[in-house]
């Protein structure tokens, strides 16, 4: 629905309002008098930050020069690998010398001045007409995009890596800390290994225009199967190596893939971000759900199980690859 509100009040305005509310309701959780509380702000929380990433993809495609746009796109990607890592490291330091609601309130405060910089910051939009909201045809535009082979592999696509992905962290803190002994705090600085997404991001646009985004998708994918293998070496060093390259490989994929939906998607590219971005997230949540049932079987059977989502997450990208020469003929709508 962000996206789709997006083009009736205007994309700009939909990206400052969801920043700096969903900032500024991070200092709030700090606040909160126990667990319901909790839940419910971070559910509103995620109703809120719901407006960038629904919002982003098709702003940039609309306002930047095609020619550019993958490697804009994987500048943006590295960004949010910026975020993502300020967002665990900050806390886990706090954590240290202090209780959870001071790591909240400290990291919200970071967030919340960052989102204020990005209110100010961002440019007028150029292209855009408020359009009015039509539910019927916003329903037939979704179901053209999901009629389209391209775009539906390309929707599955996040919802099995992101699900991969956020499974992977969502454990791999405990594995440091319960099977090797580290503590909190120098088990949190595992995302530091956000930073190889911070340079395969930026990268990606680069290897796009050199390789082709088939190819970058496919290698992408196959370097995570392998980083996955290399997680079932019971040792410190190598379940570090393993993360980095899973990370690295998401994050390329992630950046590459999300500049193919405004690519193919010819009309009605809201809706296609839109629906990237909702199976991203659903991928998180139903797997990362999911993994954690499959975690009471122990660690390689999670480790088995996610290097099989991996490996359909590659097929997809090896088809994507083998049909790049039909894509102008299979664009929504055409």
């Amino acid at each position: 629905p962000a996206g789709i509100l997006a083009e009736r009040i205007g994309r700009r305005r939909t990206l400052r309002w969801s920043v700096l509310t969903a900032t500024a309701l991070t200092m709030l959780l700090a606040l909160a008098p126990g667990i319901r509380t909790l839940i419910v702000l971070r559910a509103v929380q995620g109703v809120a930050v719901a407006g960038v990433p629904a919002v982003i993809m098709v702003h940039l495609t609309e306002e930047v020069d095609r020619a550019h746009l993958p490697a804009i796109m994987g500048h943006y990607v590295a960004g949010t690998t910026v975020g993502g890592l300020m967002g665990r490291l900050i806390p886990s330091g706090v954590l240290a010398v202090a209780d959870w609601r001071a790591a909240l309130l400290v990291s919200g405060a970071v967030a919340f001045a960052a989102g204020v910089v990005c209110a100010r910051a961002l440019p007028a939009q150029r292209r855009w007409d408020p359009d009015r909201v039509d539910l019927r045809a916003e329903v037939a535009a979704f179901r053209r995009h999901w009629a389209t082979p391209r775009l539906a592999a390309l929707f599955i696509l996040p919802f099995l890596l992101m699900g991969v992905f956020v499974s992977l962290y969502n454990f791999l803190g405990y594995r440091l800390g319960d099977r090797f002994g580290l503590p909190e705090a120098l088990a949190g600085l595992v995302f530091v290994l956000y930073l190889s997404g911070t340079w395969s991001a930026a990268r990606a646009g680069a290897f796009v225009e050199r390789f082709g985004s088939g190819r970058v998708t496919v290698a992408g994918s196959a370097v995570g199967v392998v980083g996955l293998l290399v997680l079932l070496v019971p040792s410190v060093v190598t379940t570090v190596l393993g993360a980095l390259l899973v990370t690295a490989a998401f994050f390329a994929v992630h950046s590459t893939a999300s500049a193919l939906v405004g690519r193919t998607a010819r009309r009605d590219r809201p809706e296609a971000s839109s629906m990237y971005v909702m199976c991203y997230y659903v991928g998180s949540c139903v797997i990362g759900w999911s993994s954690g049932h499959v975690l009471d079987l122990g660690w390689s059977a999670l480790v088995i199980w996610l290097t099989v989502l991996q490996a359909a997450a590659l097929l997809l990208c090896v088809w994507l690859a083998s049909t790049s020469g039909t894509q102008v003929r299979e664009r929504s709508g055409d």
